[in-house]
């Protein structure tokens, strides 16, 4: 009788040490996800940028548009936070110069707060009039080179894509 007593319980032991391995049972908390190098991450921008409202090094927010999911567990949750920075910004000038605003991601946090870096980008330029203000100016009037190219601007919800810069092991629940 001890003996099938015995034997039960290391039964028991036996089939929960393996039950994670084996599928039975999955690990609510502590399991982790690795997230490889070129994981894709769609992204939207969360306020309209132009050269008039962002410098060069200014922050730019952003949101995860989807869940990431790898290995069946959500990594990169719909909705987190992301950072971007502003590379160009330049206002529209005169002689018929076009605007140009330019921003690269940064990172996006993870399920569990990590920030994991990302590289994407987006640039926008206005169209230039340089040579329409600069042959009106030669058949007609000096005062043509004061006239600007077009504004550029990136809108409030504008989408791209971006993608893990290295490999990341994520907490997942």
């Amino acid at each position: 009788m001890l003996h099938n007593r015995f034997m039960k319980c290391a039964a028991i032991l036996m089939l929960c040490l393996m039950a994670p391995q084996i599928g039975i049972v999955d690990i609510a908390y502590g399991a982790t996800v690795k997230i490889p190098v070129g994981t894709r991450v769609l992204l939207r921008v969360e306020e309209d940028l132009t050269p008039q409202t962002k410098g060069v090094g200014d922050k730019v927010p952003l949101s995860v548009m989807n869940d990431v999911i790898i290995e069946g567990k959500t990594v990169i949750a719909a909705g987190a936070p992301g950072i971007g920075e502003i590379t160009i910004s330049s206002k529209q000038g005169v002689v018929g110069a076009a605007a140009e605003i330019a921003f690269k991601t940064l990172y996006v946090t993870a399920v569990d707060g990590q920030n994991l870096l990302i590289d994407g980008s987006l640039q926008v330029k206005g169209k230039s009039k340089m040579a329409e203000s600069i042959i009106v100016t030669i058949l007609c009037c000096i005062l043509a080179l004061l006239a600007t190219g077009q504004k550029a601007e990136i809108k409030k919800g504008t989408t791209l894509t971006a993608m893990a810069l290295s490999p990341s092991t994520i907490e997942v629940k």
